[in-house]
């Protein structure tokens, strides 16, 4: 029952909404319980425990001690759709790659270039615009009933995108959960029938359980909401009646979904006998599990992992075979009976701050796992954003991170970056103005620009302005006519009674230890001698580095498109010049009780309390393990292999591999391990063929230990019978 607002006395009324607040939270956790828990019982055999609490929010725990390598949860996708640049690769409904027809002559004529032609079936109904495809008349005849609601509203999802500037993928998976629904409601499935525990897909009311992060994009992400608002409007017009929801409803899911969605590997299982696989599908699949969004707690110190399953067609809730994708999470270590089953659900060789950040705008919270909590001293973390120490060469400055200032940050640079955009237009805008004037005036003729006399002679050149012709440039002052050499005449000056304009001495460079004599100056120190300096000299440090990153992504972007091959020479020596200048070449590996000796907390290596910010910024390096520098050396790797320069190749691997193992910051058994033990091997065994006797067997040796060890951490995260396992075992010589 309402109560009249006039009855309630005013001072009560804060009271008693928080203690309701409280009590509905309450209710509304023991009812999530009460209903996931038969679903996780049925999928787990009670290896699993769901947990709520007022600390740790929900939470899934180890109800017995796990083996590395188990299977925890396991939960098929509500709905998926296959995004728009691969519509005509892989079938909308099994995921598998068309099957390719090539001419034998042409292949023969053309080798690789040679035009492939994909067989697909098109849907029936025809007015999505051929942005539906299947790979058989059964795969399209399953997909029948559910995309026959859809059909008509895909077709037009393309203006809608583009009216609105949204994302095509989006409007798309929203469409398809909604046709999800709608389905849903036409055969009368609920929570409670055997079908939705058995096919562990989960339902409509399990995509509303998922927190409403609207307010938290409001404020971080104003321009998506308008965006969002705008395309909501239109769904809602085009949308069946089976379908339609209000606006405001369409834009919180919207919001649900963008905050939950996978992007999931295609084909999930071989390609057809005899055809090619396409490699640049991995990310080719949007699909929505919201049980496992809604119960998995994130931790930069995962233990598990979630992987995509690979099996046949399994029966599902509407009565039609279905392959839909099915996600597993699996244990990547033991986990001890009662403790958090957590996932990672960003990448956890980014620094701590961009993680948090991360994390913060995918699921509205702030990390403080076991990782992220501690001192940044104490953490793989410390050398991710590794600068090494001046004084020892050994450790590295531990740029401690203030949560509090990194969250304002946050809640502030979106704004500050849209202003900066408008600073931008507004500045390129005002230029073209500016030479558009120019282009009137004509040759000889003075333009005053920004307080500046700029003459421009008749061959382009500026010269008046103190910087084009060489010459300095002094303020003209009452009395102080320029001499011609675009100098000022001083005697004139004094002849007027006008004072000489001195110029001021630049001030004395600060040194390291005057620096350090300032209280108030923020200060990292050396996690292995102490050495403290300026947090404010690495932050400059980084930025520059960033600059250069920056330059580099751009050779490489340039590099990836058919017209860059000419340039790939060019790329590759400033990527390799870029890690020579900045990556230190002296680092130690020594074990905490050696870090924390007083023998080498006493070393001192360099007098470095003359040095000024300008020779400390000239003699910092990074981390081999750094983040920035692994990131530099995965595309160099690229462009070595794509050169077939092996060795090199070979090399380049094993220092990725070297620097992602000793910072710790990443599970030895991460599937992304794997991979690179993968490269490792290839690489190996291609220089194994360009060397005879001794070396050669050496060679074999390491591309057969590189093998086995991508084949347990495969073996563990995805299980023996997965097609990324069973390609070890063949090059293992297994038998499959």
């Amino acid at each position: 029952m309402t109560v009249p607002e006039s009855s309630v006395a005013p001072q009560a009324l804060p009271k008693k909404a928080k203690g309701s607040q409280k009590s509905t939270k309450s209710l509304k956790a023991q009812s999530l319980l009460a209903k996931y828990a038969p679903y996780f019982s049925n999928a787990t055999d009670d290896s699993l425990q769901l947990r709520s609490t007022a600390a740790r929010g929900r939470h899934v725990v180890a109800a017995k001690d796990l083996a590395p390598g188990s299977v925890l949860h396991e939960e098929a996708a509500y709905t998926h759709i296959v995004r728009r640049g691969h519509v005509a690769d892989i079938c909308t409904f099994c995921l598998n790659q068309f099957k390719t027809l090539i001419n034998p002559a042409a292949r023969l004529l053309l080798g690789q270039n040679v035009p492939v032609t994909r067989v697909s079936v098109p849907c029936k109904v025809g007015k999505c615009g051929e942005l539906t495809n299947y790979c058989s008349e059964e795969c399209r005849l399953a997909d029948e009933e559910r995309h026959s609601l859809e059909c008509e509203v895909v077709g037009a999802l393309e203006r809608v995108a583009i009216a609105t500037n949204s994302e095509w993928d989006l409007l798309r998976i929203l469409v398809a959960v909604l046709a999800k629904k709608a389905l849903e409601t036409k055969h009368g499935v609920s929570d409670g029938d055997p079908g939705v525990l058995d096919s562990r897909i989960a339902t409509w009311s399990a995509v509303c359980d998922i927190p409403n992060s609207r307010e938290l994009k409001v404020r971080l992400e104003k321009d998506w909401i308008d965006q969002c608002s705008k395309a909501a409007k239109f769904l809602h017009e085009l949308l069946p009646a089976s379908m339609r929801l209000p606006p405001s409803e369409l834009m919180d899911l919207a919001c649900r979904i963008q905050s939950i969605v996978q992007l999931f590997p295609s084909p999930l299982r071989p390609p057809p006998e005899g055809q090619p696989p396409q490699t640049d599908l991995r990310e080719a699949v949007y699909a929505v599990f919201p049980v496992t969004m809604l119960w998995f707690a994130h931790s930069c110190n995962a233990n598990a992992i979630m992987a995509n399953k690979e099996e046949l067609p399994v029966p599902t809730i509407v009565a039609t075979p279905s392959s839909y994708p099915r996600l597993v999470v699996r244990s990547i270590r033991q986990i001890p009976a009662n403790t958090e089953v957590a996932i990672s659900f960003v990448d956890t060789f980014l620094p701590r701050a961009e993680r948090r950040i991360e994390i913060f705008c995918l699921r509205n919270m702030w990390c403080e796992c076991q990782r992220c909590k501690p001192p940044i001293k104490l953490s793989a973390d410390r050398f991710l954003n590794g600068i090494v120490c001046l004084n020892c060469n050994d450790g590295v400055y531990a740029i401690e991170e203030d949560a509090k200032a990194s969250l304002e940050r946050l809640l502030k640079s979106v704004q500050e970056e849209k202003d900066r955009l408008k600073e931008e237009a507004k500045k390129s805008a005002s230029e073209k103005d500016v030479g558009s004037n120019e282009s009137q005036t004509g040759n000889g003729t003075s333009e005053n620009v920004n307080g500046r006399v700029a003459t421009e002679n008749g061959n382009g050149n500026v010269n008046g302005d103190g910087g084009a012709n060489g010459h300095s440039e002094v303020a003209e002052t009452e009395g102080a006519k320029p001499n011609g050499n675009g100098t000022a005449d001083s005697s004139d000056a004094n002849a007027n009674g006008v004072t000489d304009i001195v110029p001021e001495e630049p001030p004395a460079p600060i040194t390291l230890a005057k620096a350090l004599e300032d209280a108030a100056e923020p200060r990292s120190s050396c996690t292995t001698c102490g050495h403290e300096i300026p947090t404010s000299w690495l932050n400059t440090f980084q930025q520059i580095l960033q600059g250069e990153q920056q330059r580099l992504a751009q050779l490489l972007q340039q590099a990836q498109t058919p017209s860059g091959v000419t340039i790939t020479a060019i790329v590759r020596p400033s990527v390799e010049a870029f890690l020579t200048k900045n990556v230190s070449d002296s680092f130690r590996t020594a074990t905490p009780a050696q870090n924390t000796s007083k023998a080498l907390a006493k070393l001192k290596l360099a007098d470095t309390d003359s040095w000024t910010e300008a020779e400390a910024l000239g003699r910092m390096k990074l981390h081999p393990s750094a983040n920035m520098v692994v990131a530099t050396r995965i595309p160099l790797l690229n462009l070595i292999i794509s050169d077939e320069e092996w060795q090199a190749a070979y090399f380049t691997t094993k220092e990725i591999i070297s620097a992602m193992e000793r910072s710790g910051a990443i599970p030895t058994d991460h599937p992304e391990m794997g991979d690179f033990h993968l490269y490792l091997a290839d690489n190996a065994l291609r220089v194994s063929q360009m060397h005879s006797g001794k070396a050669g067997k050496l060679y074999e040796r390491e591309a057969r230990e590189a093998y086995r060890r991508c084949f347990e951490i495969r073996r563990r995260c995805f299980g023996d019978d997965h097609s990324k396992t069973i390609e070890v075992k063949r090059r293992l010589g297994m038998k499959v």
